[in-house]
């Protein structure tokens, strides 16, 4: 009644009450284990309190199949028979359910035990390996988006609708929203950078829209013809003059 299975000690062959049994019964150790293994199943499976209500003796060995194993189990102290009854002593102590939970808690402990006692550097060789692996992995996806481009996913490009829909929500003129989305468009998407540089939109077609608007236009992606043209100014050509 309490799980299915039960808590046997690695050494009950050479238990001495396994061998009088064994020598009772004229039976292997094996044969008698077995035998003892089945009759405490039965009441650990029937019983809460290790009491089996109208059972003889008889009974018991017919259900185990193993005849005199109920006297032999009294004579060492493991089995008490009643006029009406049959009763494992210290029942609690090894079986029903709060003699598992302690056991298996005994094991949980045992376990985390174990595990706090492996060596510093095990630990810190783990953990390199799993950041090994994952920079690994990182590696490799990279190397597949360069070797077949065709695998990556199609940037998000917004449509004119959706442009003035998110200026009207951010406060923007719906020309200049229209303004940017043109731009944009004849550029393929493309910003400018420092050093003549080129880099997708991206996802974030928002923020560049908020920036066009701000900034009344993209000044900042031309910076770099507006200094020449600065310069230029400056600076005019050099002018050769010929003495005669």
């Amino acid at each position: 009644m309490a799980g299915d299975w039960i808590k046997m000690n690695k050494s009950l062959f050479r238990d001495p009450r396994v061998v009088r049994i064994s020598s009772a019964l004229k039976a292997d150790r094996l044969r008698t284990v077995g035998g003892l293994l089945s009759a405490w199943s039965l009441f650990d499976e029937q019983t809460s309190d290790g009491i089996l209500p109208g059972y003889t003796p008889e009974v018991l060995d017919e259900l185990i199949n193993f005849p005199g194993l109920a006297s032999a189990m009294q004579s060492v102290g493991w089995l008490e028979i009643g006029d009406d009854f049959l009763m494992i002593p210290r029942f609690e102590e090894h079986n029903g359910k709060s003699a598992k939970r302690r056991a298996q808690e005994s094991v949980r402990k045992m376990s985390a035990r174990k595990a706090d006692k492996r060596p510093q550097t095990e630990q810190i060789k783990s953990a390199l390996e799993k950041r090994r692996e994952e920079k690994s992995i990182k590696i490799e996806r990279e190397s597949m988006r360069e070797e077949f481009p065709d695998m990556n996913p199609p940037r998000r490009r917004p449509t004119l609708s959706e442009a003035k829909s998110a200026a009207a929500n951010i406060g923007i003129p719906e020309s200049k929203a229209e303004e940017w989305w043109n731009c944009r468009e004849a550029s393929d998407w493309q910003k400018g950078m420092s050093g003549g540089a080129t880099s997708p939109v991206g996802s974030n077609w928002q923020a560049d829209l908020t920036t066009y608007a701000r900034r009344g236009g993209f000044g900042a992606e031309n910076s770099n013809s507006h200094r020449e043209e600065k310069q230029s100014k400056e600076f005019p050509e050099k002018i050769t003059i010929k003495h005669l």
